[in-house]
């Protein structure tokens, strides 16, 4: 028997409330534009936020990158200097003047290039 009169009541109470249809139309149009303006300010934050990841990201990678091709340009600049350096003691080796004073402009040397 309680239950009726809880029904009876809440079925009372809506029965005298009496809603205007312009209010009600202007509460939805309120609350369609607040939902706007929120998911507007998320949207703004949300791409706000991936965009300076993104930044930071392509800054990280960027740095990463010309720091492994600074070291390895090095690399290979101190492999070819070595590289000459090995070449012109193999041909002070092979063409060894005498100290009996030739000079070493007498030597006629081929270019290393022409035998590749």
């Amino acid at each position: 028997m309680d239950s009726h009169w809880v029904n009876h009541w809440i079925d009372d109470r809506t029965s005298q409330t009496v809603k205007n249809p312009r209010a009600v139309w202007a509460g939805r149009i309120i609350f369609v534009t607040l939902l706007g303006v929120v998911a507007t300010a998320l949207g703004v934050a949300t791409h706000n936020l991936l965009s300076q990841a993104e930044e930071k990201l392509a800054e990280t990678q960027f740095e990463s990158l010309t720091s492994r091709a600074l070291v390895e340009a090095e690399a290979t600049t101190h492999r070819r200097r070595w590289a000459g350096v090995t070449m012109a003691a193999m041909v002070g080796e092979l063409y060894r003047m005498p100290i009996s004073g030739r000079l070493w402009n007498s030597l006629a040397l081929k270019d290393s290039r022409e035998d590749f």
